[in-house]
């Protein structure tokens, strides 16, 4: 089985080339869209492959991967350039990544299983920030399961983005299974703002235990499976597994327009923003979502609409 996630122009050949991360075998297949030839196989993953995709400049390639690393690849030779292993004790499984943070645009982010968001800079080979969507605690009786082992709460980080550089190339959200939304300031690696379908979250429940954010969550079926920014505004759009689409304006974490229709978890979401030719304001989003129930469903928002009704709620 295999998972595609994005194709872009290979800048040295001008060729569109298309990443896919194999589920089945960890394995990563480079494609020839035009001619749908195999270019390039990468081999050293040794669990599947939930992302991949090819760095901004187009020198590397990146997979993610249920093993817990993030490798870089060579495109023309297929060879690992470098393996991050976010967690030398336990490697936990990674669910999504993010590229194209920070200023020159090297900087890659990738959620975990353990409640975790890992900050990487390419060029640098190095690991620049651990964010804590969700913090692990004990469980149950004592913390111990049935069979006398230590049991954890963990809400898994599923989506993942850097902020635009036309809102802020410092920031980057998380979104968990737990249904919140968290802003991070990676100058200081910490959050600035929680965005909840309550709305009722405050800062000081951004280091709450993972046990006492479940009576601050978004509630039961609102994880987030995917977000994506505004590209000029400090907005981002969520799908759920409870079937809905959220806008929030990540600013004061306001909740400002949600979208229903589909009556099944969201798997995936992509969004066009259509921006007006003066460039102001917030134009409007096309945002496609395709969904458990086996529907694809298009919403149109007027971007600009829906914040002049919030504003006067």
């Amino acid at each position: 089985l295999f998972q595609t996630y994005l194709s872009i122009h290979y800048p040295t050949s001008y060729q569109k080339v298309l990443l896919a991360g194999s589920i089945a075998d960890g394995t990563v297949w480079m494609y020839h869209t035009p001619t749908s030839k195999c270019l390039q196989v990468f081999v050293g993953h040794e669990a599947g492959v939930i992302a991949c995709s090819f760095t901004p400049d187009g020198k590397f390639a990146l997979s993610a991967s249920q093993d817990g690393t993030l490798r870089v690849w060579a495109p023309k030779t297929g060879l690992s350039r470098h393996v991050f292993r976010f967690n030398d004790t336990e490697a936990a499984a990674l669910t999504c990544m993010g590229i194209n943070g920070g200023v020159d645009g090297q900087l890659v982010i990738c959620g975990s299983e353990n409640g975790a968001a890992y900050v990487a800079h390419v060029g640098k080979k190095k690991v620049v920030a651990t964010l804590r969507h969700a913090e692990v605690t004990p469980t149950g009786a004592g913390g111990m399961d049935v069979d006398g082992e230590e049991e954890v709460l963990t809400s898994s980080v599923e989506a993942v983005a850097f902020a635009p550089s036309a809102v802020n190339t410092n920031w980057c959200a998380t979104g968990g299974m737990d249904g919140l939304l968290k802003i991070w300031d990676l100058t200081t690696c910490q959050c600035r703002q929680i965005c909840s379908p309550k709305h009722n979250t405050t800062m000081e429940d951004a280091t709450a235990p993972a046990e006492e954010e479940k009576t601050n969550d978004g509630g039961e079926g609102t994880g987030i499976t995917r977000l994506q920014w505004h590209p000029t505004l400090p907005l981002i759009f969520t799908s759920s597994p409870d079937g809905a689409i959220r806008l929030y304006d990540v600013r004061n974490g306001q909740l400002v327009h949600s979208l229903s229709g589909h009556i099944d978890m969201i798997n995936d979401m992509d969004i066009q923003f259509i921006m007006p030719e003066n460039g102001v304001g917030g134009g409007k989003a096309m945002v496609v979502t395709a969904s458990d129930d086996k529907c694809v469903k298009v919403f149109e928002v007027d971007v600009d609409m829906v914040l002049a009704q919030s504003q006067q709620q």
